[in-house]
């Protein structure tokens, strides 16, 4: 592993013009390593990164800038995340030197029952208020801010409240997403007044305001304001109460109760965001971490154990037998994520089990090095659990094969930012509003912010730990990690894109850690997807066998990988559906930082 220190980031940043690593075609680098010293953030908009930046030079620790480039994603990424969304951060405190997760998904209704879809006869995937689930963002960030940063929940909202109110010249990718969604959002006016200016979209570099939305933002701001005297926390509770139990709520309960929703005051009374203990692994020396089962993080550690005594290093880079063996093992991950992932205050997870060793060295067993398998059966993690008991209810849950042969739609919503301080503080967050514009396509009258559809990713199978039920929180995609290094602060990174997090997540770390690139390198190099595991959201079909992959990667891999029984079909170079990864490492011994941001997506690292 090349360590990263100011001189040998200097020199990777120099050396790279033209990569050409072995099993791809040689790759002309975008975008320079940013460096620096006193703090760095990585995230999917410029503007974000740059206002995030701005906390951390007036002495800001990475929760305070976490947080305030959260709230200002919600503005100018607003058809990716926003106040109506949920959140899964990772922060790594170097005061008690121990990694945090927070919880900020919001559980379905009350009146969101398995019986009410059933009658349905689906979940529905888009257009649609019924999947709205309790927005959890908002109260996720201020259990962070609370707990971790310094600066009141005003100063981290007030750029947010500036953007809304006074507006921001829009990038080609919300663009896209609201001219896609045209005919979704408007239906409803408050979406049309939020996204359609005159009744059509904006266009790229428009100043797209929303004034809705600053008031809703100054509303939330002015309950910690008149509530300052009783001290910090306390003011931080009013304001979130504004949402939760005040005002906004009452009005996203008479706006759902008029036009056939589910939400209901109740539903957002009742919600507390969670301070939560990660799930990790170790790797080769590291220790990487993911949030709870509540998201798919935990499927990269699995891979990281089934892969680990592989020597993944020994194989050239993006080779088939590389690309082989990371498909194979994401396949074993994927039956693990749909046959025991789910809420964990609702239904029992083999925490311990899935990602122990042992299991592991079960799983690997079934990896044929030389073929693919098509039908990949579930494993029993229970057996690894100690002393945990298991489920009356544990056979396998079974996923059909889709008779589409097609991609299952490129998902471009998801917003990541990851940001590490001058004192090795990290923060990770992977927050998302399910691309709202789509899948709700609501924003209720006078509120200017869009709902999730997120209750698209539950299943109506009552076997499934993921079935839907009232006040469960839904398995989300969404998946932010963090790595220590001899236990030391080294890596924040995630990426926005449905199943390709845990599959890109883990391809960039192991082209950092085993083949040593620098960041942007590691980033822009040409990916590849498994599409064989059962998909995230209703009806949870497989399409078995199928992968997808940049045309960088080189045709003679290509074609030897596909003679290994893979379907392979590679898409558009630098697309959305590839994701739009952000990374920053720390070198311990200089405090040396090294950022890169995906040039797939509107990503922008700044630091200094």
């Amino acid at each position: 592993m090349r360590k990263f220190g100011m001189s040998a980031l200097c020199a990777a940043t120099l050396a790279f013009a033209i990569v050409p690593f072995c099993g791809g075609a040689a790759d002309a680098r975008y975008r320079p390593v940013v460096m620096g010293t006193h703090g760095m953030v990585s995230s999917g908009h410029p503007l974000v990164s740059f206002i995030a930046t701005e906390v951390l030079k007036k002495g800001g620790n990475a929760a305070d800038a976490g947080i305030t480039a959260l709230f200002t994603a919600m503005v100018v990424e607003h058809t990716h995340h926003s106040l109506g969304g949920e959140s899964a951060i990772l922060y790594y405190s170097a005061k008690d030197k121990k990694v945090y997760a927070v919880n900020g998904v919001g559980p379905a209704p009350r009146l969101a029952t398995r019986e009410y879809f059933e009658k349905l006869g689906f979940i529905p995937d888009e257009d649609s208020f019924l999947i709205a689930p309790v927005p959890g963002t908002l109260d996720g960030a201020v259990v962070t801010l609370d707990k971790f940063g310094t600066v009141k929940l005003a100063d981290a909202m007030q750029p947010a409240i500036d953007l809304a109110e006074r507006g921001h010249p829009i990038d080609h990718i919300m663009v896209k997403w609201i001219t896609d969604s045209k005919a979704i959002l408007s239906k409803w006016p408050g979406s049309v007044k939020a996204f359609l200016p005159g009744g059509n979209p904006p266009k790229p570099g428009d100043i797209f305001v929303q004034p809705e939305y600053a008031e809703t933002l100054k509303k939330i701001r002015d309950g910690e304001t008149q509530n300052a005297a009783k001290g910090r926390s306390t003011a931080m509770q009013a304001a979130r109460d504004v949402f939760y139990k005040g005002e906004i709520a009452r009005a996203l309960d008479k706006f759902s109760q008029e036009n056939g929703g589910l939400l209901r005051y109740e539903d957002l009374a009742g919600y507390q965001a969670k301070l939560e203990e990660p799930w990790k692994t170790t790797y080769k020396g590291y220790e990487v971490f993911s949030c709870g089962a509540w998201t798919q993080g935990p499927m990269m550690l699995q891979v990281m154990n089934l892969l680990e005594p592989l020597d993944m290093a020994s194989f050239k880079h993006n080779s088939p037998e590389y690309m082989h063996v990371m498909i194979e093992a994401f396949k074993l991950a994927y039956m693990d994520r749909h046959n025991f992932y789910g809420d964990p205050y609702m239904v029992k997870v083999p925490a311990k089990g899935l990602v122990s060793k042992a299991y592991a060295d079960e799983r690997r067993k079934l990896i044929d090095r030389t073929k693919a398998v098509m039908d990949v059966p579930p494993g029993d993690p229970w057996k690894y659990e100690g002393s945990a008991s298991r489920p009356d209810n544990s056979s396998a849950v079974l996923a059909r094969a889709s008779a589409a042969t097609d991609e299952r739609e490129p998902r471009g919503d998801t917003t990541s930012l990851v940001v590490i301080d001058k004192d090795g503080n990290m923060f990770s967050t992977t927050s998302s509003n399910n691309m709202g514009v789509r899948r709700s396509g609501v924003t209720p009258t006078g509120l200017g912010f869009v709902l999730s559809g997120r209750l698209r990713q539950f299943s109506l199978d009552p076997q499934n730990p993921n079935v839907i039920a009232p006040g469960k929180i839904p398995r989300i995609t969404p998946t932010p990690h963090l790595a220590l290094k001899d236990g030391k602060p080294f890596m924040a990174w995630t990426t926005p894109g449905e199943d390709v997090q845990t599959q890109a997540n883990l391809q960039v770390f192991f082209n950092v850690v085993h083949f040593g690139m620098d960041l942007q390198t590691a980033v822009e190099l040409p990916r590849f997807r498994s599409l064989h595991g059962p998909a995230p959201q209703f009806p949870q079909e497989m399409l078995k066998g199928q992968v997808r992959a940049e045309p960088r990667i080189a045709a003679e891999t290509i074609k030897a990988v596909e003679g290994m029984g893979h379907k392979i079909r590679t898409e558009p170079d630098w697309a959305e559906a590839s994701g739009g990864m952000v990374i920053i490492v720390r070198d311990d011994k200089t405090g040396a930082l090294a950022a890169g941001a995906d040039p797939r997506r509107s990503c922008y690292a700044i630091g200094w």
